[in-house]
């Protein structure tokens, strides 16, 4: 779904965190009908357990997984209505709604305000069974409150069909709403009734620092955005450089891999034989690793720029709701191609030493490609994204020294880790240790990997 209009702009306080994005997006999530219990994972995506066998219900093979989430149940909802001017000088995140319906001349809407109350709560497992598991709730922690407004118009017909109500306007009103980057959705209330709604969420400030502990730092989010930023400008990085330079080695290796045969009968020129010999013992000094290219979509591939105080500064607006996918296609990358490959910041790269990574990134290029078709973007857009690894030799002593590189920042992170574990358990953070655990158990495997590699040097 589409959460409000959001706007960046150079100005760093005005950027939007990226736990206070998903903490919005709870809230947007969040049924305004009936008690439910939510899940939100550690790249920010967002899940429902279903109320029923006694407890609350999971489907396997789910999105989002309840042991890598945080839970909450929302066990209480408070409205309040509002005349449309009045909520307009209360929210400022109506204010691109109101110029939208003066520009289309589309009716004013009701206004219904909704007060959220969410207890964090941990699962526990009642009932398992192949295509399912049961969960009973424990409350934890305090009870923290959210609001959002419902901006809605209604209609109803006449047994003769004639329409009564703002939304016989329907098509003024969808035009307002795309303009303002709100989703309308259509709602029965009667037999012959209907209410069209559209959902601002208004204050998710409680929210935010419970959902800062389960996903990924805004410093994390800010860096992505910036190399997003500078390689959908068109920037070559320094990765790209060292992979136009293996691939050339590629090229020469299946050279060298497959020479001209010579007829049998014909003696081998002892100077090419010299060479063959040369290559083959070269070959054989010569260490395998590989690197790898990696450029994926993210939101500003859908931003709108636009400039104000005459030119001096940039507006980014993000009203595209492929936007938030985009951006979760990136992270969810990022997250799986890190248990197989090591970003080596001291060399700028990303190395891997098996072919169980070389099929990881084959994979996860597909996927990348397969969602930008999904999302309706053409084929000329595809092309420039995507997941692949590289093969590369390696002077012995070169490599040597990459691969310590890779093992010391891999130890350290291990060890970062390590802290972070004892401290969530000492806050009694379940969901937190949970994600941090499985975070320890990629790197820890990955680690003993290059051991393995570097011991045989």
């Amino acid at each position: 779904m589409t959460s409000p209009e959001q706007v960046q702009t150079k100005t760093p306080q005005e950027n939007k965190s990226f736990s206070l994005a998903v903490a919005e997006k709870v809230v947007y999530k969040t049924p305004s009908e009936k008690n439910s219990v939510l899940i939100i994972d550690h790249l920010g995506d967002v899940g429902y357990l279903a109320e029923g066998y006694g407890g609350y219900v999971y489907k396997k093979g789910g999105f989002v997984s309840p042991d890598d989430a945080i839970s909450l149940m929302c066990f209480k909802r408070e409205f309040e209505k509002l005349e449309w001017d009045v909520a307009v000088q209360k929210y400022p995140q109506l204010a691109a709604l109101n110029d939208a319906i003066a520009k289309y001349e589309a009716p004013k809407p009701a206004v219904r305000v909704i007060r959220y109350f969410y207890q964090p709560v941990e699962l526990v497992k009642k009932k398992e069974t192949e295509k399912y598991v049961v969960y009973d709730i424990k409350p934890v922690g305090d009870v923290v409150t959210a609001e959002a407004v419902h901006v809605y118009w209604g209609r109803s017909f006449s047994a003769r069909g004639r329409c009564y109500g703002p939304a016989c306007e329907l098509d003024k009103i969808k035009l307002a709403t795309a303009a303002a980057g709100l989703e309308l959705y259509e709602l029965s209330t009667g037999k012959r009734a209907e209410e069209f709604r559209a959902k601002v969420v208004t204050d998710a400030s409680q929210l935010e620092p419970l959902i800062r502990t389960a996903v990924r730092t805004e410093e994390e989010e800010e860096d992505e955005e910036e190399a997003a930023e500078e390689v959908d400008e068109g920037e070559q990085t320094s990765v790209d450089k060292i992979i136009t330079e293996v691939e050339k080695a590629a090229a020469l290796e299946v050279e060298l891999e497959e020479p001209a045969p010579v007829p049998a009968s014909a003696p081998a020129a002892p100077a090419v034989q010299q060479q063959h010999e040369r290559t083959a013992v070269q070959r054989r000094e010569l260490v395998q690793v590989y690197l790898l290219r990696m450029r994926l979509p993210s939101k500003y591939l859908v931003q709108e720029v636009e400039y104000a105080d005459r030119g001096r500064q940039e507006i980014r607006k993000f009203t595209d709701e492929r936007a938030s996918a985009l951006e979760t296609l990136r992270r969810r990358i990022y997250e799986q191609i890190s248990h197989v490959f090591c970003a080596v910041e001291e060399y700028g790269v990303w190395v891997a030493v098996n072919e169980e990574a070389v099929k990881e990134a084959a994979q996860l290029g597909g996927l990348v490609k397969d969602e930008l078709r999904r999302l309706g973007f053409d084929e000329k857009v595809i092309s420039r994204y995507d997941v692949k690894a590289v093969k590369v030799y390696m002077e012995p002593g070169e490599a040597k020294e990459l691969l310590e590189a890779a093992v010391r920042q891999l130890s350290a992170e291990v060890e970062e880790l390590e802290k972070r574990i004892a401290q969530a358990e000492a806050e009694a953070k379940k969901s937190a240790v949970r994600r941090l655990a499985q975070d320890l158990s990629y790197r820890r495997a990955l680690l003993e990997t290059f051991k393995k590699v570097l011991t045989s040097l």
